[in-house]
């Protein structure tokens, strides 16, 4: 069996899908398999994952007969991956070659270590972006209250047994923040984390994406962000939860009535208060960032 299993869903995915297997295969750790799933794409697709295949046997070509998206695809890859860790890749990134030989050795001496990923830098604008998050276990999960820079799906590895034993899942009523979802599962079944400081992966950047904002990736982010405010500040109540937690909403602040505003910003000071959950969160980075939600709001009211 191979030590690692690289799931990758594809829809229309031809204009970069054999730049993206060729960075795969170019990888310096050579012991993987490439789950390609094809969901459903009306381009030609399925015939570059087919010839790829064809030309590697450690390339594992399926098809949806319906278009599922990708959480559900991203669950078909899990259930068919025979490695011991499982990596995710988007049809349009490219790996770069040390990527699996950093994570695989990460993991192999760190197996308290459940779930890893890296930096990566921005493709297809005219100023490259170096995308960055916390190293630690206590920092990244700090960060799923903002839900931003914890853990970045893109250059994820997971250890198969981890999702496996705690049936793990990506939820495709989420929509676009099945990742977050994800992770913060992961994190309540006791999953520690951590992200290695080089870069793995080189992101593209385009108009397309699903990862870009939108009203349902907005509408799915309060409903993950809110299962962590119960972990980290198990004493709130969950009216309490729901009146502050639109003032954490930092990527899409959301229009408020002023007296809604009130209402959140006297309930800040008491989040600042709790100790660290069970879970281990940095508290001085939860802080912090609750201090930058209260100046924020605490500005728009003048």
């Amino acid at each position: 069996m191979p030590k690692v299993s690289i799931v990758l869903p594809i829809y229309n995915g031809s204009e970069h899908l054999s730049l993206c297997l060729d960075s795969l295969l170019a990888q310096s750790f050579r012991d993987f398999e490439i789950i390609l799933i094809d969901d459903g794409s009306k381009d030609n697709s399925c015939d570059i994952s087919k010839k790829y295949q064809a030309h590697d046997s450690r390339i594992r070509h399926f098809e949806n007969s319906t278009n599922l998206g990708t959480a559900s695809t991203t669950n078909i890859g899990h259930r068919l991956a025979q490695g011991s860790y499982i990596a995710h890749s988007d049809q349009d990134d490219i790996s770069e070659p040390q990527r699996l030989a950093l994570q695989v050795a990460f993991l192999d001496n760190n197996p308290e270590i459940a779930i890893i990923s890296g930096s990566l830098k921005s493709l297809g604008t005219e100023e490259e972006h170096l995308i960055k998050a916390p190293l630690s276990d206590d920092q990244i999960k700090s960060n799923f209250l903002p839900g931003t820079h914890n853990i970045i799906n893109p250059t994820v590895m997971i250890r198969r047994s981890f999702t496996e034993s705690n049936q793990l899942y990506f939820d495709p009523n989420l929509q676009g923040t099945a990742d977050y979802g994800y992770f913060v599962q992961a994190m309540l079944c006791g999953a520690k984390f951590a992200n290695l400081p080089q870069v793995l992966l080189r992101y593209r950047v385009h108009s397309t994406q699903q990862t870009k904002g939108n009203s349902r990736m907005a509408a799915a982010f309060p409903v993950v962000r809110q299962r962590v405010m119960a972990e980290f500040f198990p004493e709130l109540s969950l009216r309490q939860i729901q009146t502050v937690e639109p003032l954490l909403r930092w990527t899409w602040p959301p229009a408020l009535a002023r007296q809604d505003v009130e209402a959140g910003l006297e309930l800040i000071p008491q989040l600042m208060t709790y100790e660290i959950s069970k879970h281990g969160e940095s508290r001085e980075q939860r802080n912090g960032f609750l201090q930058s939600c209260q100046k924020r709001w605490s500005g728009a009211l003048g």
